[in-house]
């Protein structure tokens, strides 16, 4: 089964992680030449450790931090396998993780990935796939719960977190646009929620596999926020909106339109009183405003899912 993935992680400075990850990769039988490591300019010694402890792994390093979007559109590029798993390098798992994946999205031939169950170090769920609110704000279902079985139920949900998901090859190149599988105007953050909102309207589906269990360290999501650096704040804020731009459509937007109103008045008063810096990424979302329009076009003009049915897979 694993011979048939293809394994994606990009690193920043994750010398102290990447080993768990590469290690599980390699016990659950996925071979070394089908792992890609994308480095974004660490200096910590990220690179050097990969290179020397796993030469088979395929390195490519970036000489300067191009985003998480840009880093995952290489390694998937340069992937071959029918199926590709992100995995995020602070996440492990144990044998017959992947194969659980590929078998949940091959016995549904609209599915185009799959969602493991993510859990924190300390027992409590980090994710079960993500949800889409009604207000438009995208959540990692059942995250900080304590894990009581309460998520053991395989489900479509709205997508996978890009943590750790699996991807049918044939979905991320129908998904492309403008040969982008990422949209690498988001750098970090949100992009794996706009692609799972575009394969929604594409056709293909997410579906959760509560069998595939993984531990995600979770990083700076569990601190916190004041330790978030400003630019990662600033990136999310502002990808909140570009995803709503290029991906929604007015049915929608006007049958949720008191939820959205209400979240939207919060998120403001919220930046203008803590947080005004954010407010800065208005001025971004505005020059990108072309470039979302012109990939909006290609999506609409693809897209199979009416806006029933997106509407009912938001929460």
């Amino acid at each position: 089964m694993a011979a048939k993935v293809s394994a994606v992680t990009i690193t920043w400075n994750s010398a102290d992680e990447i080993s768990g990850c590469i290690g599980s990769l390699v016990a659950d039988g996925v071979g070394p030449g089908e792992i890609t490591v994308v480095d974004n300019a660490s200096t910590d010694g990220t690179p050097e450790l990969v290179a020397g402890r796993w030469p088979g792994v395929r390195l490519i390093q970036n000489a300067e931090n191009v985003g998480f979007a840009a880093a995952a559109n290489q390694g998937i590029a340069a992937s071959t396998g029918e199926f590709v798993l992100l995995v995020n390098p602070d996440v492990s798992f144990g044998p017959g993780f992947t194969g659980r994946l590929v078998s949940a999205i091959e016995a549904e031939p609209a599915a185009g990935s799959a969602a493991p169950k993510l859990v924190r170090p300390d027992g409590r769920i980090d994710s079960a796939g993500l949800s889409m609110l009604k207000c438009r704000k995208a959540v990692d279902r059942g995250s900080g719960d304590k894990d009581t079985g309460q998520f053991d139920v395989p489900a479509r949900v709205f997508g996978a977190c890009g943590a750790a998901a699996m991807y049918r090859r044939a979905a991320l190149e129908d998904s492309r646009v403008m040969g982008e599988y990422f949209d690498e105007a988001f750098f970090a953050y949100k992009e794996d929620v706009d692609l799972a909102w575009r394969m929604n309207l594409l056709g293909w589906k997410c579906v959760y596999v509560p069998g595939a269990a993984g531990t995600h360290m979770r990083g700076w999501k569990a601190a916190s926020r004041k330790d978030v650096p400003r630019f990662i704040r600033r990136h999310s804020f502002k990808n909140h909106y570009l995803t709503i731009m290029k991906n929604d459509d007015a049915v929608n937007m006007l049958a949720h339109l008191p939820w959205v109103m209400f979240y939207d008045i919060q998120l403001f008063f919220y930046a203008l009183i803590m947080e005004p810096f954010l407010l800065g990424s208005l001025w971004d979302i505005i020059k990108l405003m072309p470039d979302m329009t012109g990939k909006r076009d290609d999506i609409m003009a693809r897209r199979k899912a009416g806006p029933a049915g997106i509407r009912c897979l938001f929460g």
